[in-house]
């Protein structure tokens, strides 16, 4: 997953079934979670850690808590919302130059846990933090939009092409039967190079 100037961009591979129960660890076996930040200012970064928790969300509340020193408790739900698919969440930190105490800390924790999805689904921010934290002092600051964004494009599948030789083109050419076919695992768009653009195309090799 990759986010750039709010523009965000994911991709995963499933290999095998997966069941409704099935544990972080049985899905993916060992593995890390590696997350790279690069501030607007300083030096890039990355944080590496175990993925040895039952959940993604325990792994990325651990990440916090290891390479930020930031307590955190998030919440993810996934379900149906009006006849859609949907997907929700809520991320709890106690700030490094704020006043907040551990004993606050698990106070909000607690009460988020009572959330329900169709809270969580189908409520505005404003509304549902009223509902859970009505009793505290919320400060709302005004929403950032995100959006999905693909940099892909035809003329980076043409670039992907001009890696491999001629003869590698010809034979994967010959094997689709005249037509290329190159699809974008990020969105899933499709670039198609017939025998005519494949020719135009190795016409440009310096």
């Amino acid at each position: 997953m990759a986010m750039i100037n709010k523009q965000i961009r994911a991709l995963a591979r499933v290999d095998g079934n997966i069941t409704e129960n099935m544990s972080l660890h049985n899905m993916i076996g060992k593995g890390v979670l590696v997350i790279t930040i690069a501030p607007k200012e300083g030096e890039r970064y990355q944080g590496v850690i175990s993925l040895d928790k039952p959940t993604i969300t325990e792994c990325l509340e651990d990440y916090f808590v290891r390479s930020e020193q930031l307590q955190t408790q998030l919440i993810i739900r996934t379900g149906e919302y009006e006849g859609k698919p949907v997907a929700a969440g809520m991320l709890l930190q106690i700030m490094p130059d704020g006043s907040g105490t551990p004993e606050d800390f698990e106070h909000l924790t607690t009460l988020v846990a009572t959330v329900k999805d169709e809270e969580l689904f189908g409520l505005p921010a404003e509304e549902l933090l009223y509902r859970l934290y009505h009793e505290e002092t919320v400060n709302l600051y005004p929403a950032q939009d995100v959006q999905f964004f693909c940099g892909c494009s035809a003329e980076r599948s043409s670039s992907a092409l001009l890696l491999i030789s001629d003869e590698e083109i010809d034979e994967i050419l010959a094997e689709h039967k005249g037509c290329i076919d190159m699809q974008c695992e990020c969105c899933g768009t499709h670039y198609f190079f017939n025998k005519e653009a494949i020719e135009k195309l190795k016409s440009t090799r310096v």
